[in-house]
C-alpha cells in the first residue's frame, strides 16, 4: 500500500484548487512601519542633541522675562482648549478647577458603554449631534487659545466655556439614560 503525503503546496491532490496566502504585503507593511519608526526617532533624537526644534512653535524659543509670561507665548496645540479655558476665567483657583474637571470628564467617557456603542448606531441622534458638536467646540477652543488674549477672544473663550460643560453633562447625563434604557430592556 502506497502512503501518500499532502502538502499545502504539492499538488498531488488533483480537480482541488490550492489557494495560497501571500505574506508580501504584512511584511512590508511591518518594514514601513519600522522605517517610519526609526526616522520618528531620528528626529526627536536630532532635536534634543543639537537644539534644533523644526515642530515646536517659533515664539516658544524667544528669550523671556523671569518676572512675567509674554502673551505671545503659546502652548502646544493639544492643550490649547485648556490654555483658552485658563485664559478665559480670571480667578485662578476657578480656572484650576475648570482645567482639572476639563480633563477628568473624559475619563468619565472611557466608562460610558452607551456613548461608544451608540454613536455608532444610527438610531441615536441623541448622541451623534452633540458629539459632532462637542468635535467641532474643540477646534474652535484651538483657535480661540492660539490667539493673543484680547476682549473679545476672551469673552468668547468664556461663552465656550459655559458652551462646553453644558454639551458635557447633556452627552453624559443623555448617555446614562439610554444605558440604562438599554440595561433594563
Amino acid at each position: 500500500m502506497k502512503e501518500r503525503k499532502f502538502h499545502a503546496f504539492s499538488p498531488s491532490i488533483t480537480g482541488q484548487t490550492i489557494t495560497s496566502i501571500t505574506f508580501i504585503f504584512i511584511f512590508l507593511f511591518l518594514i514601513f512601519i519600522i522605517l517610519f519608526y526609526i526616522f520618528y526617532i531620528s528626529i526627536i533624537l536630532f532635536q534634543n542633541n543639537f537644539l534644533i526644534f523644526i515642530f515646536s512653535h517659533p515664539d516658544n524659543a524667544s528669550e523671556v522675562s523671569t518676572l512675567f509670561t509674554p502673551l505671545h507665548i503659546v502652548p502646544e496645540w493639544y492643550f490649547l482648549c485648556q490654555y483658552a479655558m485658563l485664559k478665559a476665567v480670571p480667578n485662578k483657583n476657578s480656572g484650576f478647577i475648570i482645567l482639572l474637571t476639563s480633563i477628568f470628564i473624559f475619563f468619565l467617557f472611557g466608562e460610558i458603554r452607551a456613548l461608544t456603542t451608540l454613536l455608532l448606531s444610527i438610531s441615536s441622534l441623541s448622541l451623534k449631534l452633540p458629539s459632532f458638536l462637542f468635535s467641532l467646540l474643540f477646534i474652535v477652543f484651538l483657535y480661540v487659545g492660539a490667539q493673543n488674549p484680547q476682549d473679545n477672544f476672551l469673552s468668547h473663550g468664556r461663552i465656550l466655556t459655559l458652551y462646553y460643560y453644558f454639551l458635557l453633562i447633556y452627552i453624559l447625563f443623555t448617555s446614562f439614560f439610554l444605558d440604562s434604557l438599554f440595561t433594563i430592556s
